[in-house]
Parts: C-alpha cells; structure tokens; sequence
C-alpha cells in the first residue's frame, strides 16, 4: 500500500470517529490492518468490534441503556489510539521518516533514567556527556511512543512540574516538551497533550498546545475532560497574550524566506557596494598609499562632492536602516545562516534540532571551550537574545570551524582578544541576555519552522506551516482571543501586513464586534478587502472612516484606489479635489487630478493643472502633451499645435503621436502642406518606435472618428490615408 493511499484512509477513519461513526471507522481500520498484516493490533481490533457490535444488537432491540453515550465515547477513544497504532507500525515498517528513525533509536528504559535521577537527586552527577546520552534517548522514546504508558507518563509528570536548580535538568524539560510537540503532531495522544497542559508554565509548551490544536482540534472532542481543560488554559492574560505572540511569530516565518531573500539579493549588496565604492574612493583599495599620506586622503575625502558617491552614501544608509527595521520587528533574518550550516554532522541527529542550548555540549566543546577555557567571542555571539538555540549552535559551529581552518583565522584571533579585553574591563554578564517568555515562544517557532521546511526528517509528514494559521478559526484557539479586543486588532494587523487578508479580516471584524469601529481599524478591513479584490465592500468600509474622520489623507488615498479599480471616475475626482486641497504641493495629485479630468472629458478644468505644472516647471514634456491634447479638444487649434511644436523640437522626448496629432492640428487649421509634412514625419518615427511596425498607418486610421468628430468628411481622410501611404513610398 502507497504512503499516499494509506494516509488517505488513515484519514477518512479519524473522520469517522470524529463524526462518531464507529462502524464506517472499524471497518476502514480493519482493512488497514489486513492489507499490512498488523498482527498485533488484531486482537485489540476484533475486542473492540465485538463490543460494539454488541452493544448495537442490544440497542436494536429496542432497549434503553443509559450508559450507551459513554459507551460509545469510550470506545471511540479506543479506536482512535488502535489507528495511531496502525499508522506507527505502517511508518516504522513501510516508510523511512524521522518517526521510524526515532523508533530505531528509542529505549524503554530512558524513562527509568530520568525517573532515578529524580528519585535518588542525582541531578548533581549529569555531566554534559551523560546529559546527552540520556536526553537523545529521552527525546526518540517520546516521539516514537504513539500511546504513553501510565508508569513513564508518572515520570514525565514529576519532571516537568518540578523545579530544577540543574541546568541540564532544565534543559531535559524543554526537551521533553519539544519531544511531546513533535510526537502530538504526527500522532494524538491525550496522555501527552495532559503532559503540556500540566507544563504550560514554560512559554515553550503553549508552542505545542498551539500546533496540537491546529492539527488535532476535531480529535480532541473525543475527551471532553481535555477540553474543559484547554479551555481554563487559554483563559489565563499570560497565556493569551503568548498565543498572540506565537500567531504572530508563526506568520512572520512562513516569510522568512521570501525576507532572507530580500536581504540576501537586495540590502546586503547595496551595504557591500556602498562600502567597496568608499574603500577605493578613500584609497583603502588598490596601491597601498604612505601612512603619511592618510590625513592628505581623509581631507580629499571629507572636500568630494561627488553625486555618485553620495548617492552610494545614501543608498548604504537606507539600506542599513531597513536591515534595523527588520532587526527591531522581530524578523527571522538568520534562515540563510543556518542553511548553510545544516548539512554539518550535528544536524544529522533529530534531537540536536531541538536541544536548548548549552556551549559545553560534547558536539561544540572543542569550539566554545577550548583548552578547557570559554571561547569569550563566542560566548558574547551565543548570550545574545535574538538568535534562537539551533541557530547558536549553527553559528558556532561555523565560526568554530573557520578559527581553525579558514583564512580568516587570525581575524577571529583577534577578535577573541578584543572580546577578552571588553570581558575584563566590563564583567562577564555585559552581553548576557536574560530570555523573556516570548523570547523562549520565538526560539521554539523557528526550530519548528526550520525543521518542517529544511530538515531531512521532514519527508512524511504534515508542514505545520503549510495549515491555516488563523487562530481565530479555530475552536479552542479562538478562546484565547475571543473577547481580547488588544491581542485582536494585533493579530489582525500583523496578518494583513504579511499577506494573509482574508484571516485579518476575521480578527479585526470581531475587534469591531467589541470595540466598536475605528479610523485605523476601518482602513486596515478596506485595505484586506482590496486585497481580496473586494473593492466595493472596501469603498463602503473607508465612506464609513470618511464619516468618522473627514479629510484624511490616508482614507482618500485608499479610497481613490479602490475608485480606479471600479471605473468610478466622478468618485475618483471627489476624493482627488480633496487631496489637493490638503496637500496643495503634491505633483502627483496634481497630475492625478488632470488625468482623471480628461477621463471625464472636462477638457478646460483638465488643463488648468497641466499649467499650473508647466508654471512650476514640474512634469514639463508630459504636461505640455496633455495641454495640446486638451486644446485640440476644444478646438483651440493654435494653442495645440504651439505645444505639439515645443515637443516636436526636442527630438528626445519627441513621439510618434506627437507628429501624428500636430498633422490632425494643422489639417484643421487649413494648412494641408504642413499637416503631410508632419504626417510623414510621424510615420518615420512610428517605424523606429514600434515592435512591429506591420501597418504604419494604423494609429492614423485609429484617429478616423476623432478626425470626423472635428468636422473632417470621412472621404478626405480616406484620401489623406493614401496620399501618406504614396509619399511615405517616395522617400
């Protein structure tokens, strides 16, 4: 049996027993387990058919037992944990995933480990070695477990709601979390979601109630004992305002990538040319100058005025900033970084992806503490707060590497002395961040977004980024936002701003729904709906700011888009009138306005802008086009072809129309000779300007009814056409 065909039936059964449909589940599992010859599970498969079937011939005869609701749940329940079962021995035994990978690696006795160090407190005899012996096999036995045992889940329980002064005992508990996040998503286990619900005290763990209920919200029904409890969780303002942050953070890496790239291709290049351009300009590059010479440069430097140069300037400046910006928002800019590093022999390990930092990790030790002294230039890099954990161990293995084989070596040499010096001078914390909640929330999304999108391990299974990440629809999820107008209007705005409209507009209707509506909240709905191409219901959403708030520039902005997406061009005006009169010095209203006048055929009112530009000296050669097209409008014939000439003279921004309407000018001034002169100038120029100049007289033939409309007899243009034609054949 396929993995495709497996998968597909391995759903229709969850389906089944979601809608309580048990006999429709059994016999789809029954299948299963016939076509992979699961013998194990066929005992427990026939107990339950054959107590079910039974209790529907006992209720078929018309009985009435009381019990038969709880009966039913019960065994629901049972036949739920029988197909993850089904699915753990298809995948360990037919597919090569990381969920087989673990099974091979798991040990049952890593629970009896853990639950010795914890009865006997020899927490204080973990070295790092040991700790990470222990935790790879803790980590592969959680994932690979579908269905925990009572005594290893007693275990568990004592070590996640224990307060450790061991930091490898504090780091097994994130682990541990991890390892139930990771095993919850491939297989629903209500011991194990019970295990993250008891540990919720650590921000890490909401991580894995988020995704569990992303993934498993209709399974969860199954326990409504589970539910009452989710429910009392999302209640708590801490845990609300965390499951914000997550929604948040979960959003800003499905774009990531698309940042990475931007910063890859477009920010760091301009930083590098920028910087090379004042390398050479200053003469650090090329002849090495005398050491005399350098105040000699630095004065040259500080007196060139250079307009490249100081575009370079600009540009490296601009691009610095954005880099800031991005820095400052929160944005994951260290994808590429990591990508890089991935393919070492550290990542090849499934637990390592997830393992909380630690620099004496027996994998890095050689880097972070060599001689058996802390590397101090590592030390500052890895107690920064913005990096999560797998990227301070992708960083320092990279960096580990080239201070011993790269080039640049010496460089890092010497860096690490400088770090020393800064380390002596200022205390050993100065660079130490102290993690906050969110800072533990955005460490655990980034581990799982760079697992599900870049690890080997991730053939098999569900990306849980690739799911909606609407929290809101969501049935549990929603709780924790439902009548939290702030966290809302948040989520919301964060959504439209990272491409997910139709999801913002979910959040920030309910915001309206508490708070009423709002100027910020009305345009931020307008703008998700123009982006669903819903341009009338976003017009009525920014008439409704409009109302609250007359005169903003930003609600006629918005509103003049969506006007020119629906052709309504006398709207268009209004809101164009409005936005000269605020911002009077505004080229481009100007021109907005002019344009949108022309469309409208108020040819005079239309001009009045084009000359106020022309008086400006703003937008000069396209203002003088629509002046002479205006004119020729309305019929002032020297006043157009004056402004067809001011064109035709500057060869440079001369166009083929330009020739073609001065000829229309002149013809129906009466000066025949002038107008064929002009006609055949245009016909020169239409050959060199287009693609495919098949027909040259078509954009003439095109001005037919233009032509007629100002009192030209069809057969003189007709006449026209070949008198151009035959003299365009003559030269």
């Amino acid at each position: 049996m396929t993995r495709e065909v497996f998968a597909q039936l391995h759903q229709d059964a969850c389906n089944e027993i979601v809608q309580h449909h048990l006999h429709s589940a059994l016999d789809i599992i029954h299948h299963l387990v016939d076509e992979i010859h699961i013998n194990h599970c066929s005992d427990e498969l026939t107990r339950i058919e054959r107590s079910y079937m039974a209790m529907l011939d006992f209720l078929s005869t018309g009985a009435n037992d009381e019990g038969r609701l709880a009966m039913q749940e019960k065994m629901a329940q049972e036949a739920f944990i029988l197909l993850n079962a089904v699915d753990a021995f298809y995948r360990v035994h037919g597919v090569n995933d990381f969920f087989a990978q673990c099974h091979s690696q798991s040990e049952k006795d890593a629970f009896l480990m853990v639950g010795k160090l914890l009865s006997e407190h020899e927490e204080q005899k973990l070295t790092p070695a040991f700790y990470a012996l222990v935790s790879d096999k803790v980590f592969n036995t959680i994932v690979a477990d579908f269905c925990l045992q009572r005594s290893d889940k007693e275990i568990l329980t004592q070590l996640l709601q224990t307060k450790h002064e061991n930091s490898f005992m504090q780091h097994l508990v994130q682990l541990v979390i991890s390892a139930l996040t990771l095993s919850l998503w491939e297989h629903f286990d209500p011991s194990k979601l019970e295990l993250l619900l008891m540990a919720t005290h650590h921000a890490h763990s909401l991580v894995g109630l988020a995704a569990t209920l992303l993934r498993h919200h209709q399974a969860i029904r199954l326990w409504p004992q589970l539910e009452e409890d989710i429910r009392e969780t999302l209640a708590q303002p801490d845990h609300q305002e965390l499951m914000a942050h997550i929604n948040r953070e979960m959003l800003m890496s499905t774009k990531s990538e698309e940042i990475e790239k931007k910063v890859k291709e477009e920010l760091l290049p301009k930083i590098m040319d920028a910087m090379s351009d004042e390398r050479v300009r200053l003469g650090f590059m090329g002849d090495e100058e005398e050491e005399d010479d350098f105040e000699r440069m630095m004065k040259k430097a500080q007196a060139d005025n250079n307009p490249r140069v100081e575009k370079k300037k600009k540009d490296l400046m601009n691009a610095a900033m954005q880099f800031m910006n991005l820095h400052q928002e929160g944005v994951d800019i260290n994808m590429d970084m990591f990508v890089n590093s991935m393919r070492l022999p550290f990542f090849r390990k499934l637990s390592n992806w997830f393992q909380p930092f630690f620099p004496e990790h027996p994998e890095i030790a050689d880097f972070t503490y060599p001689n058996d002294k802390p590397n101090t230039l590592l030390k500052m890099l890895f107690e920064q707060g913005s990096i999560c954990d797998i990227d301070r161990y992708a960083l320092v293995l990279m960096i580990g590497q080239t201070m011993k084989s790269s080039p640049l070596a010496s460089m890092l040499a010497q860096m690490e002395n400088s770090a020393r010096e800064a380390e002596a001078v200022l205390g050993s914390d100065f660079m130490r961040h102290h993690a906050t909640p969110k800072d533990e929330v955005t460490s655990a999304v980034r581990t799982l977004y760079r697992f599900f999108t870049k690890s080997n391990w991730r053939s098999g299974t569900v990306n849980l980024f690739d799911c909606s990440l609407n929290f809101n629809q969501n049935t549990y999820l929603a709780c924790a936002y439902r009548n939290n107008a702030e966290v809302l209007k948040r989520v919301g705005t964060v959504m439209a701003k990272y491409g997910k409209p139709s999801d913002a507009l979910d959040y920030l209707k309910r915001y309206t729904e508490l708070e009423g509506a709002s100027v910020d909240t009305l345009q931020q709905m307008a703008y998700c709906q123009e982006r669903e191409g819903n341009y009338r219901q976003a017009a009525n959403l920014l008439a409704q700011a409009d109302m609250l708030a007359p005169s903003d520039s930003h609600t006629l902005g918005l509103l003049l888009g969506c006007y020119t997406h629906l052709g309504m061009q006398e709207n268009r005006l209004d809101c164009l009138e409005q936005l000269e009169q605020l911002l009077p010095t505004s080229t481009k209203i100007t021109v907005e306005t002019g344009l949108c006048l022309m469309k409208l055929e108020r040819w005079k009112d239309a001009a009045q802008r084009f000359y106020k530009l022309e008086l400006e000296e703003k937008k000069m050669v396209p203002s003088q086009r629509a002046i002479a097209w205006c004119s020729f409008k309305q019929r002032k014939y020297e006043t157009a072809l004056a402004y067809y000439q001011k064109l035709i003279d500057t060869p440079a921004v001369a166009r083929h129309e330009d020739f073609l309407n001065a000829g229309h000018t002149a013809w129906l001034l009466g000066d025949t000779k002038r107008a064929i002169s002009l006609y055949l100038l245009y016909i020169t120029r239409y050959a060199r300007e287009a693609k495919q100049p098949n027909d040259l007289l078509a954009p003439f033939d095109h001005d037919k009814a233009e032509l007629m409309a100002h009192g030209i007899d069809a057969n003189d243009i007709d006449l026209m056409h070949d008198i151009i034609e035959h003299k365009s054949k003559q030269a």
